[in-house]
């Protein structure tokens, strides 16, 4: 219910025609399980290197990205860092590892940092076509 209220401020305040859905929670191992082809996933990580920041991971995806019902995740973790298992979970996986800044931002600023990155991904591909 508080998210419900929180989402529509933001949606009025930024003028927004589309309103974003809080889904149910769910383990993030559960989840990665769950995801089908039709998904690309990169998780957030700043004590692990990695090879792209968010931008340049999504660069990479670009045909994927041209595709009708190709979705994009960008997974944060929680306050405190990503659990060693967890860690381990995403290697196996072949999940990869991207960073949002040189810094390590909390998790209410690297969500909004993610999302604006995104967003403008997704008003490039658009202005491409």
């Amino acid at each position: 219910m508080r998210w419900n209220l929180i989402i529509n401020e933001a949606v009025e305040q930024s003028e927004r025609l589309w309103k974003p859905s809080i889904l149910n929670g769910m383990d993030i191992i559960e989840w990665l399980k769950s995801r089908d082809n039709q998904e690309r996933v990169s998780i957030s990580i700043t004590r692990e290197e990695t090879l792209y920041d968010l931008n340049q991971w999504l660069r990479k995806q670009q045909e994927f990205g041209n595709k009708k019902g190709g979705i994009f995740w960008n997974v944060i973790g929680p306050e405190g860092g990503w659990s060693a298992k967890e860690i381990d979970f995403f290697k196996k996986i072949n999940i990869t590892f991207v960073k949002l800044s040189d810094t390590i931002l909390r998790t209410s600023t690297a969500s909004i940092n993610a999302s604006s990155i995104l967003n403008q991904w997704r008003i490039d591909l658009k202005l491409k076509d």
